[in-house]
């Protein structure tokens, strides 16, 4: 059983993803990536959307 979540930002905020327990695929407007348990992930405030497909735990914090 698959979730998606999706982030929308404005530009001032920087990502930091851990991805603490499951895999999952992380879509941006350029791609998409794979990501495993264990990985952290720093996506920068130019990305407008940010979509998280798969069953996974993680933390998520931010730079403004």
């Amino acid at each position: 059983n698959q979730t998606e979540r999706t982030f929308f930002n404005d530009g001032s905020r920087f990502y930091i993803l851990t991805n603490l327990k499951g895999q999952a695929e992380i879509d941006y407007e350029d791609g998409k990536i794979d990501w495993i348990s264990g990985e952290s992930i720093f996506l920068p405030a130019a990305l407008s959307r940010i979509t998280i497909k798969g069953r996974v735990n993680y933390f998520q914090t931010y730079l403004t």
